[in-house]
């Protein structure tokens, strides 16, 4: 579900439900960069979160869908940030002012982000699943993008553009992490957005 100046809202128990899940996905990174994923037990999770074995599971299967949780949780705050914007925005203003809102939290910890992006990178399996999840969120993207461009959120242009976005900004943070230079997530992200202006106009 998401959150919009003029959609529903998430019920107390949703909210509550997110942000658990939030924390242990963000618990979970940081212990990923401190000693490895590989080396980095759930118990050890759920001890420094400090809720049981049988509550993470409830949240999650597994360990590896914490990566994607964080996945999630980046896609779902660019969607939310984009639909918060006011609505004589373009969709390009609005995606520009998003990913701004974005901004501090992608940089505040470059390392734990780069290790996020290298873990995609070296798991096929994980990135087989963040591609599903990508289809997965397509729908509240879809519903943003129409909203902007003045169509329906079923109409294929929609559909096609939500992907481009989604796809878009995962490749740009996994060249952004791969890369040598000094520049900073956000304006790869910036540049790689840039390719896609042509269907960021209504007809």
């Amino acid at each position: 579900m998401v959150d919009s100046n003029d959609g529903p809202k998430e019920s107390l128990v949703a909210r509550k439900q997110r942000r658990i899940r939030q924390e242990l996905a963000l618990t979970a990174l940081a212990l990923f960069t401190e000693q490895g994923y590989d080396h980095t037990t759930v118990e050890e999770i759920v001890d420094r979160v400090e809720i049981s074995i049988s509550t993470f599971y409830r949240f999650f299967p597994s360990k590896s869908d914490l990566i994607l949780e964080l996945h999630r949780i980046g896609s779902r705050d660019l969607i939310r940030a984009m639909a918060a914007r006011p609505p004589e925005e373009s969709l390009a203003e609005a995606l520009e002012a998003a990913v701004a809102q974005q901004q501090g939290e992608l940089e505040q910890d470059l390392a734990a982000l780069r290790h996020f992006e290298e873990l995609l990178a070296k798991n096929p399996e994980l990135r087989g699943r963040l591609l599903a999840e990508q289809y997965t969120l397509r729908d509240a993207m879809a519903e943003e993008v129409a909203r902007r461009l003045g169509a329906a959120p079923e109409d294929f242009r929609c559909q096609v553009v939500a992907i481009a976005i989604l796809s878009t900004t995962h490749l740009a943070l996994d060249v952004w992490s791969a890369s040598t230079d000094d520049r900073q997530p956000v304006d790869v992200i910036r540049s790689a957005y840039r390719v896609l202006d042509p269907l960021f106009t209504a007809d």
